[in-house]
């Protein structure tokens, strides 16, 4: 058997160890075995990519540089080249490779729109916009259907960098590319937070909620996502469930979310909580500055009595009577009929929960009897009492 057919036969043999390597995703291992002597172009490939995976970019960019010298009209390699330059944030040597790639395929929708994400990392906007038109305009010119598909997340991407950036100067003209990205990435949280508040910013606050709510699903429990809503809701009259989700962030809010709880407080009247807020984000370092965080804290502190500048219940309870039961009194006491709420927490591990009435008023709860039926987010009926520790409910269970 000659030198050639050996190494035909041992690169087929690499090639298929690797395949199974690849099929375990244990990239290190794939590229050992076809680290042979004098490679071919495909085991070198293979390899590079192999590489990259996992994550041994610079070996990678070694294999892609020399094949970009062999094959100097191929736009492959100057293209992953580029990106193995992006993954080691190398962005500016990232561009250089893509824009050679585009030079040899002006149409390389890849490369443009990794070129797009290169210039923003860069902080080059005016560029990234360039390119993630052209991305735009090359996915909408395509035929194909199979290829408008492949690259529909691209299209996305590119619909959403660009819609960003505009909804900082004008978002009312923001909407429709966003929108675009919405519809190219139905199930991406960022660019359905990104549409709610342009819209909201746009005047449209009702259109906003359905978005937030979807982004909120689907990457929970995200203050600055919850603050947007909080805001929204209050913006479209939803004053019990903005007050009910203010009140249950209130704590995580910082810097510019903050400053956004205060205007939603402001919208449901609750100026001591606003001002909390507006004081929270002044010691956040990207607000400090701010002249519209100081007129606000201005404003607020010349209207909110240094007294009432409490917990949030401060503003909800500003007008109670004298007369209600005492917080102190020794047994709880029976302040109505039947209420309605919903559970914010749950610790049945530990015995108790807590809600929050129609009213607003938070109120703990033991979790017994129907209540072990109950879960958090559900809506339940109760007993109003007031006990030692402050509001609590009896007698909790699911609504039907």
């Amino acid at each position: 058997m000659n030198s050639a057919t050996t190494t035909v036969t041992t690169e087929a043999t690499a090639l298929q160890v690797a395949s199974e390597a690849e099929a375990r995703k244990d990239w290190a291992t794939a590229a050992a075995v076809l680290d042979l002597p004098s490679p071919s172009v495909e085991v070198r490939k293979k390899r590079a990519f192999c590489l990259s995976l996992a994550k041994d970019f610079r070996a990678a960019l070694a294999i892609y540089d020399e094949l970009a010298r062999e094959q100097p009209r191929d736009p492959l390699w100057p293209y992953m080249a580029g990106y193995q330059f992006a993954s080691l944030e190398r962005y500016a040597d990232a561009v250089s490779r893509y824009e050679v790639a585009l030079s040899i395929k002006p149409d390389y929708l890849k490369a443009t729109y990794r070129l797009a994400q290169a210039e923003h990392r860069r902080g080059r906007e005016p560029h990234a916009q360039v390119a993630a038109a052209r991305v735009l305009r090359l996915w909408h010119a395509s035929e194909d259907p199979a290829f408008r598909e492949k690259h529909r997340p691209m299209a996305g991407h590119a619909s959403f960098l660009l819609g960003r950036a505009q909804a900082e100067r004008d978002p009312i003209g923001a909407i429709a590319l966003l929108e675009q990205a919405v519809a190219l990435l139905p199930d991406d949280p960022h660019a359905h937070y990104r549409l709610g508040k342009t819209l909201r910013r746009a005047g449209r606050p009702q259109g906003a909620i359905p978005h937030l709510r979807k982004a909120d699903r689907l990457y929970p429990r995200k203050s600055y996502q919850q603050a947007e809503l909080a805001r929204a809701l209050a913006l479209s009259g939803e004053r019990q469930e903005a007050q009910q989700l203010l009140r249950a962030i209130e704590k995580h809010l910082r810097g510019w979310d903050a400053y956004s709880g205060a205007h939603s407080a402001l919208l449901l009247d609750q100026p001591a909580t606003a001002l909390r807020f507006v004081e929270r984000a002044h010691r956040d370092r990207a607000c400090a500055q701010s002249p519209d965080v100081k007129a606000l804290i201005a404003k607020l502190r010349t209207e909110v009595p240094r007294s009432d500048r409490g917990s949030f219940e401060s503003d909800a309870h500003a007008g109670s009577s004298a007369s209600e039961p005492s917080r102190n009194s020794a047994r709880p006491t029976k302040t109505g009929g039947a209420a309605a709420g919903l559970v914010e927490t749950l610790r049945a591990d530990r015995g108790y929960g807590f809600l929050t009435d129609d009213s607003g008023t938070r109120r703990h709860f033991r979790v017994r009897g129907r209540a072990r039926n109950v879960r958090r987010g559900d809506r339940v009926t109760f007993t109003p009492v007031d006990a030692p520790k402050g509001p609590a409910a009896r007698d909790v269970e699911p609504l039907d």
